[in-house]
């Protein structure tokens, strides 16, 4: 009896969250076209040798990638929000586009120089892209739901939307270089279809957290 009243609550968060499976399922299957877009356009030019300045180029696509992407991720996840107004949801979406560009920073601050092809051959990774990190900061964030210490629904949905640029950005790194699990090393290069279907589960998983803060929110102003 318990295990029915289970499987029918699970049931139900599901439908409440995807009250609409057609539209999330063709913004996943865009997504997934993007990635792809992207990827191979930028292997394209990097092989082409008399294609001018082409580090500049992958270097711009290979974000304007990371941002739509960021973007899109955050779409699924606050569609049909009733949080938030419309014109703060593409607000939301724009800010996820940018962060999920601006992980690349950092190869500027480590080589100390806004030269693009000398940031992009600096020796080793920088700190930006320790995966490592991000997970201690996902638990330390558990952490702290778990003792409520976090009044503001705004900062639970600025802790997603951190978490869902920056993620999206090292799995979609990790088809070209792995991802780095600091003091372990670097994990083998991800498959195209591996690190997508991680960013579709990625998704998902966002988007049930994002409607558990949307509950949180409705408890907490009755």
């Amino acid at each position: 009896m318990a295990a029915k009243i289970s499987e029918t609550m699970w049931t139900e968060l599901i439908i409440q969250c995807f009250p609409n499976p057609v539209a999330t399922s063709v913004l996943f299957i865009i997504i997934i076209l993007v990635c792809t877009f992207g990827d191979n356009i930028i292997i394209t030019i990097s092989n082409m040798d008399q294609v001018e300045n082409k580090h500049f180029i992958c270097a711009l696509l290979d974000s304007c990638t990371h941002a739509v992407v960021g973007g899109l991720i955050w779409t699924i996840v606050s569609v049909g929000s009733e949080m938030f107004t419309k014109c703060k949801i593409c607000l939301q979406c724009i800010w996820c586009s940018l962060l999920a560009a601006s992980v690349d920073i950092d190869h500027f601050l480590v080589a100390r120089t806004l030269d693009l092809k000398e940031a992009t051959q600096i020796v080793g990774r920088p700190p930006f892209h320790n995966t490592s990190l991000i997970l201690l900061f996902i638990l330390f964030f558990v952490m702290i739901i778990i003792c409520k210490r976090i009044k503001s629904i705004f900062s639970y949905i600025l802790i997603l939307m951190l978490v869902s640029s920056v993620i999206s950005h090292h799995l979609r790194d990790a088809c070209h270089r792995g991802l780095w699990l600091s003091p372990f090393g670097h994990t083998p290069l991800f498959p195209a279809v591996l690190y997508k279907s991680l960013i579709v589960i990625l998704a998902l998983i966002l988007r049930m957290c994002y409607f558990l803060v949307f509950r949180l929110n409705k408890v907490i102003n009755l």
